[in-house]
């Protein structure tokens, strides 16, 4: 059911996963998992395909960058033909207290606890598309053009899937990303590189 892969992320330092590495440079290309079988999309991260991905180191971004989350976070990414495939198991000491306040579509308010996955399809740190959901099951997608130094574009609509489930000891997400919804193109090795922060 699993394989190794042709689909890279070249993931930059300063992004939420991967090694903590000075905020120069990119860390060697993470390679995704291919699967054979597509993910059963119900929010819950127990597939044996899920778990033998090994989960990303996460580490945090702000306040304190190369910080280790003060709460247990997995993060696996996969892929098959169709669809780039990301989840999150997401524990919290206090699972009565996530934040989940609104259920408007497109909230960009930080009011929310989110599981988010921020794709630079081209690889080049200027254009990049947000795939988000709340613990509620609300999803956001937006698109940031230009470094994200212009207007972010809440307008921007996308195919793709995303489930959310609580558990006793928070909460966990899938989201299940069509190609077809995503711009990015394989080299000329068939090997497609793209910039992931999750």
């Amino acid at each position: 059911m699993l394989s190794t892969t042709p689909i890279s992320a070249q993931v930059p330092a300063e992004t939420l996963i991967g090694e903590a590495k000075p905020r120069t440079g990119l860390r060697e290309p993470l390679v995704a998992t291919r699967v054979t079988e597509p993910f059963v999309i119900d929010g819950r991260v127990t597939e044996a395909a899920w778990l033998a991905i090994e989960p990303l180191r996460a580490v945090v971004s702000q306040p304190n960058f190369g910080a280790a989350p003060s709460e247990r976070t997995e993060f696996r990414i996969a892929y098959d033909d169709e669809y780039l495939y990301v989840s999150g198991v997401l524990r919290d000491r206090d699972p009565d207290g996530i934040r989940r306040t609104s259920l408007r579509c497109d909230d960009g308010s930080l009011s929310n606890a989110w599981f988010a996955v921020t794709i630079d399809g081209y690889r080049d740190r200027e254009n990049s598309l947000t795939m988000a959901v709340t613990p509620a099951g609300v999803r956001t997608d937006l698109e940031a053009p230009d470094d994200a130094e212009g207007a972010i574009n809440f307008a921007w609509n996308a195919f793709w899937d995303a489930e959310v489930a609580r558990t006793d000891t928070g909460w966990s997400a899938e989201l299940r990303i069509p190609f077809s919804s995503l711009p990015c193109q394989p080299d000329a090795n068939g090997i497609t590189t793209m910039g992931i922060t999750i």
